[in-house]
């Protein structure tokens, strides 16, 4: 399972095998059942969890229900990367959509990473990178989108995964309410 990890990683730069002895010794195998809490709002992001199969939600818990902040599905890495960086509190909570399977580093392990392969820290900027710059495109959308637009990509970027999802998680991530959702479902699927 550790090899998926490498594949992804080695897509944006190659790791030697001291590089990736160094690191795979870090990593952990998680397996969590549907539903389960992954980490909790309220304290600082400690870990980087690497999707192998299944998916997490991430989501902000408020008075009026729950808002869905992102989605991690095969590849991508579950973690409130602001508050992995900074040791603040994270006001995320993540929680397993369906079995999953994770590859789990632990922040804590980081320092002495990195002294045995200082090389290794490209991997922390290039996830910084990430995460900025999905978080742009989610800005730009809000922007610059119409919510059918937003839809509509969320759809063409997750076709096999979209229908698993409950429809109310989808909404607030679009920034939506689940009856807005219908009217664009009917407005598009109509006669489909």
């Amino acid at each position: 399972m550790k090899n998926k990890l490498r594949q992804h990683l080695e897509k944006s730069t190659a790791l030697t095998d001291k590089e990736w002895g160094v690191l795979s010794s870090r990593l952990r195998e998680q397996y969590l059942q549907r539903s389960s809490i992954l980490s909790s709002a309220g304290r600082p992001s400690e870990a980087m969890h690497f999707v192998v199969k299944g998916s997490v939600r991430s989501f902000i818990n408020r008075d009026e229900g729950e808002i869905t902040w992102n989605f991690y599905f095969p590849d991508g890495i579950a973690t409130d990367f602001q508050s992995f960086l900074t040791g603040e509190p994270s006001p995320l909570d993540f929680e397993t959509l369906e079995d999953t399977l994770l590859i789990t580093l632990d922040k804590q392990s980081l320092p002495d990473m990195y002294k045995e392969a200082p090389e290794l820290i490209r991997f922390e900027n290039l996830f910084a990178r990430r995460a900025f710059l999905d978080m742009r495109q989610r800005m730009e959308s809000f922007l610059l989108q119409s919510a059918e637009e937003r839809y509509l990509n969320f759809l063409n970027r997750h076709p096999d995964i979209v229908s698993s999802l409950p429809g109310s998680y989808i909404a607030t991530y679009l920034g939506l309410t689940p009856q807005s959702l219908s009217r664009i479902k009917r407005r598009l699927f109509k006669g489909k």
